[in-house]
């Protein structure tokens, strides 16, 4: 990533970061115009839910069935994973909007999540 980013002229305005704490990525969310998440294949959109949790809407492919399960209507949906352009003009509708979206009306179910999966897989290995 630094890398490109110094290739194409923009590494003094690119962060990355590792190992950030809880605290601190939701400090990261709450700050955020937008979390973008790009995915065409997502096995449960867990950036997604973290955003909407702490009110930041979610740029996503519509097609990505897990993210849009997850945010609903509390982000924008673009119609192609491909388009650049489509891309770019959400995030800079989000950057001028500064929206704030509700976050689910209940909190997820992790033990549940985690009982439906054990289920699962004992089931599959049997």
């Amino acid at each position: 990533m630094s890398d490109r980013a110094k290739a194409i002229g923009v590494a003094e305005r690119v962060d990355v970061l590792h190992g950030v704490g809880d605290r601190h990525l939701a400090a990261l969310y709450r700050g955020a115009a937008a979390t973008v998440m790009p995915s065409i294949i997502e096995g449960f959109g867990l950036p997604a839910l973290e955003s909407t949790a702490c009110g930041v809407p979610v740029i996503f492919w519509h097609g990505c069935e897990t993210v849009a399960e997850v945010v609903g209507d509390r982000g924008w949906a673009l119609e192609s994973w491909r388009d650049a352009a489509e891309w770019g003009r959400a995030m800079t509708a989000a950057c001028e909007s500064r929206r704030r979206v509700d976050p689910p009306a209940q909190a997820h179910d992790w033990e549940g999540t985690a009982r439906i999966i054990s289920d699962v897989l004992e089931n599959a290995l049997g």
